[in-house]
């Protein structure tokens, strides 16, 4: 089963940029949840995907960020076969 990570599971995009660490600044984002005041479908100029900090900035159409708390939800077991390290770094071996 394919996994979406967080951002896709936040927003689609059309560009990003690493801005430092684990941080993301992603470009003309489309919500595909509703966050604070911003429901599903809304299309914004940017999305800082903030790790290190567990925050999510959104910025809207006159240049304001708007910043949310991450928070972390665990979801139902899966197996290691369902899991995608093609991308992992964490120096693991996951056989």
């Amino acid at each position: 089963m394919e996994r979406d990570t967080i951002e896709h599971q936040l927003f689609d995009w059309e560009g990003w940029d690493q801005v430092g660490g684990m941080d993301l600044f992603f470009y003309n984002v489309t919500l595909k949840v509703k966050i604070g005041q911003f429901e599903a479908g809304t299309k914004l100029p940017g999305a800082a995907l903030l790790i290190e900090s567990s925050i999510l900035s959104l910025v809207d159409q006159n240049n304001v960020e708007h910043a949310f708390e991450l928070t972390l939800n665990v979801g139902a077991p899966v197996t290691l076969p369902q899991v995608n390290h093609d991308n992992c770094s964490c120096g693991h071996d996951h056989g």
